[in-house]
């Protein structure tokens, strides 16, 4: 798979170190497809749920499941043709 640059939309300053992986991920995954804006907003809503959190631990974790479901459910999706 090739890489994707990094977008210019936000600087990964301004972004947790532990969310530059993921959002490098979801890049790759959704970039083709999605505008940067809408990652990127989609990661800080997820990452602004957990702020306060006292246990951090796997909040990466379900930063990037919560934002890779709602980027599938806003991605076009292709439609296979099964001849049979």
């Amino acid at each position: 798979m090739a890489a994707v640059a990094e977008p210019e939309y936000v600087a990964l300053d301004d972004w947790p170190a532990e969310v530059a992986p993921i959002r490098r991920r979801l890049y790759e995954r959704f970039g083709g497809t999605l505008p940067p804006a809408t990652i990127d907003d989609s990661i800080a809503t997820a990452v602004a749920r957990f702020e306060g959190c006292r246990i951090t631990t796997f909040v990466p974790i379900f930063v990037e499941r919560f934002v890779t479901a709602h980027l599938e459910g806003l991605a076009p999706r292709q439609m296979t043709i099964v001849e049979g």
